[in-house]
């Protein structure tokens, strides 16, 4: 009787422990590398904020906190449709044999493909480049409107202009900026392009407006001109020319309707005398 009940009473500790374990907190990769877990991730119909859904299913032995890092890539199976690069981590917690289900959060990271259809599958992947990893890993803890979230990883996966990350009403987009700029090893650009991109379409190149501020010093007082050119090499805007100016540090502001304006780079240049003084450039 007395081994009986000794044996009864282990089997309910063992019991009661296995029911009240909390789950392993486990990296999505490595619950797939260990083949713990099979994973089903599919769109829902867009290519920006809860964009896709995702579906564990459990076959570890063991209960499973499941997590979604922000820099997963959801590469579309379909090669015309665009991949989405997740940038809210997301966390699914599952039973042993048993199914859990979220939606993802996430953005386009290839602007020349066509929407996911929703219900088309992706392949759960690791974003393979460093600098897209690094930015999601920043959205995910700072705030930014969707479309400057778009606008900064367009600029780090398909080298679109930085400037393109523009501010909405009380929503600066200068942090950002900086940030992508760093990342990129480019100046920060001192002008702003809006697109008038609207999330969950495909990207149509269709500048609306050009504005900003460039900052300038003339080292020795003269005739100054100030110019800027378009892609072609075509005089775009003068500002002022032959202007008598002293030395001394200057600001320029413009503002531009940009609906005619083509791709590519213009080149600004400030002339003394006629020496070039200092030039920079702004990307369309």
């Amino acid at each position: 009787m007395k081994v009986a009940f000794f044996f009864f009473t282990c089997c309910s500790l063992l019991f009661a422990f296995t029911i009240d374990t909390p789950s392993a907190r486990v990296d999505i990769f490595q619950a797939m590398e260990n083949k713990w877990i099979t994973v089903k991730a599919v769109s829902k119909g867009g290519n920006s904020e809860d964009c896709a859904s995702i579906e564990v299913k459990n076959i570890s032995g063991s209960p499973l906190s499941i997590v979604v890092p922000s820099g997963t890539l959801l590469n579309s199976i379909n090669e015309d449709e665009q991949d989405i690069i997740v940038t809210q981590p997301a966390t699914l917690f599952v039973q042993n044999n048993g199914t859990a289900g979220k939606n993802l959060y996430g953005f386009c990271c290839q602007a020349s493909g066509g929407l996911p259809v929703s219900g088309n599958p992706f392949k759960t992947e690791m974003c393979g480049d460093e600098l897209l990893r690094k930015l999601a890993e920043h959205l995910a803890v700072n705030s930014y409107s969707p479309t400057q979230q778009q606008n900064a990883i367009w600029a780090v996966s398909d080298r679109h202009s930085i400037g393109g990350i523009s501010d909405e009403e009380d929503k600066s987009a200068q942090p950002l900026r900086e940030f992508t700029a760093n990342l990129l090893h480019q100046p920060v650009p001192f002008y702003q392009v809006d697109y008038g991109y609207v999330p969950n379409t495909v990207f149509v190149y269709a500048p609306k407006t050009l504005k900003g501020t460039m900052d300038y010093r003339i080292t020795v007082s003269g005739k100054a001109s100030l110019y800027i050119y378009n892609p072609e090499g075509e005089k775009f805007e003068t500002f002022f020319e032959n202007r008598p100016m002293q030395s001394g540090f200057y600001k320029q502001r413009f503002s531009y309707t940009a609906t005619d304006m083509t791709a590519g780079t213009y080149r600004v240049e400030l002339v003394v005398d006629g020496k070039l003084i200092c030039e920079n450039s702004i990307t369309l």
